[in-house]
């Protein structure tokens, strides 16, 4: 498990379009607390965790929230378009929240 305090956000860039589905996105905690939808941020947060532990980096929630956010306000606004559509799919399936 490594754990790299020096890493560079850019290089941990999620691939795009994210593969994701809203079963694997919410967990039975979200469906018994009634949770908000998402917004665009989160899902890309969320798919940014991810994608650092399948390359095996365990790193800090506080480090990751940041190197994400560095990566998010880089991002095109061809991805952050896609990840508001994602988003809003959230709130329009608001039945599983």
């Amino acid at each position: 498990m490594p754990s790299n305090n020096n890493t560079d956000s850019d290089s941990f860039r999620p691939p795009f379009p994210p593969n994701i589905r809203i079963d694997d996105f919410i967990n039975s905690d979200d469906l018994r607390n009634n949770a908000q939808s998402p917004n665009a941020f989160f899902v890309y947060r969320k798919i940014y965790t991810k994608h650092l532990l399948q390359l095996n980096h365990r790193l800090p929630m506080t480090q990751v929230s940041r190197m994400a956010s560095n990566n998010w306000n880089s991002e095109s606004k061809k991805v952050k378009k896609a990840y508001k559509q994602i988003a809003s799919t959230f709130s329009s399936t608001s039945t599983y929240f």
